[in-house]
This record gives C-alpha cells, structure tokens and sequence, in this order.
C-alpha cells in the first residue's frame, strides 16, 4: 500500500507503488532531451553532448530543481543516487522519482560479471574515469 511520501503523477502514471524505477533513458525520451538534461554524475560517464564536458558538470541536485521549474511533466532524477538520503534529496527538490543504475549492477541478479561487481564494491570506485 503506498503511503503519502510516494504518490504522485509518476506512480499514479505508471501504475507503481513507489517511484524508484531502473532503466535507460533511451526510449523514454529523445536525444536532444537526454543531451540537454544529463549531468556529470550520470553513471561516470560523458555527461553532456552538446558542449564541452567540462562546461558540463552541473550536478544531480542542482539541475533537479532547474529542470523541475522549466517543465510541467513530472522528472525523474538520475545519477549520483545510491542511497536512501538521495532518494530523499532528489524527492525534496521536487523530483517525482529516481532512477537508480549503477547501483544495482552490485547485485547477483543483474548479469554483471563477478569480477565488475567486484570492482564496483572495491576502494578504488569512489574514482570514475
């Protein structure tokens, strides 16, 4: 049963209890729009395709706010989210959920080799390249 925390236009839309989803962007959206909204936390990698990379580094929780105040549909934060406080930080500044990625490559089930999940849980992933 879902509780006052989560129900919003995303779950009400899409029919689920809470508004934590896993998933690529890709076909949820198009090109420009990913390019347009995508910050440097997205999964380590390229966080921007329509200028330099380092003119890019706006952010999860900066562009949330911005990105929420410029469009009516609801927003799903992404990238740097790997906790419950980014969960609820995301949902503070508005978002109407999250999308969690890299963060569940670490489990058994996601098909990930045990090497990657390894590295993943490693000291070394606090510095992505």
């Amino acid at each position: 049963m879902a509780t006052a925390w989560n129900r919003n236009r995303l779950t009400g839309r899409l029919g689920v209890d809470y508004p934590i989803i896993q998933g690529p962007l890709g076909g949820l959206s198009s090109p420009r729009l990913t390019a347009a909204v995508s910050g440097f936390e997205a999964g380590g990698h390229r966080g921007s395709f329509l200028r330099p990379t380092e003119d890019s580094l706006t952010g999860t929780n900066s562009l949330v706010p911005q990105v929420v105040d410029t469009v009516g549909a609801p927003v799903i934060a992404a990238g740097g989210i790997a906790d419950a406080r980014g969960v609820a930080a995301a949902l503070a500044l508005g978002a109407e959920g999250v999308q969690k990625g890299t963060v569940f490559l670490t489990c058994e089930e996601s098909g990930a080799s045990r090497l990657h999940r390894g590295a993943l849980r490693g000291p070394d992933a606090r510095h992505t390249a």
